[in-house]
C-alpha cells in the first residue's frame, strides 16, 4: 500500500478527486524531513510499513489541520526515525555523508 492510498483510506476518501492535493501534501513532508530534519531516506526505507505508516498519519494531521505544530505523537515517532537514522550513511550516492545535526544558530554552545 502506498502513502497515498494509505492516506486516503485513514481520511475515508474514495474518489480520486483530491490525489493531486494529497500527494502534494506526502512530497512536502518527504521535502521537509530531508531538508529541515537531514532526513534522507532511500527507496527501499520509504517502502517500509514503518515509514509509509508516518508519512500517513502527518498527512493526514496536514490535511485535516492545515498545518500547525505536529501532535506530540507524531512528533516522537519523527524523532524516533532521526535517531534510527543518527550516524548511519543518508546519501546513496556518497555513502560517506552522514547529515550533521540541526543546530539552532541562535542557541548558545554548552
Amino acid at each position: 500500500m502506498t502513502e497515498l492510498e494509505l492516506t486516503k483510506a485513514k481520511l475515508g476518501i474514495t474518489s480520486s478527486a483530491r490525489d493531486e492535493y494529497i500527494g502534494v501534501l506526502i512530497s512536502s513532508i518527504y521535502a521537509e524531513w530531508e531538508n529541515v530534519n537531514g532526513i534522507r531516506l532511500s527507496a527501499s526505507e520509504r517502502a517500509s510499513v514503518d515509514v509509509i505508516d508516518l508519512v500517513a498519519d502527518v498527512a493526514v494531521f496536514k490535511y485535516q489541520n492545515h498545518g500547525g505544530p505536529l501532535p506530540s505523537n507524531l512528533r516522537l515517532r519523527l524523532n524516533n526515525l532521526y535517531i534510527e537514522r543518527a550516524g548511519l550513511p543518508m546519501n546513496p550516492v556518497d555513502p560517506d555523508w552522514v547529515a550533521e545535526p540541526v543546530v539552532d544558530p541562535e542557541e548558545p554552545e554548552v
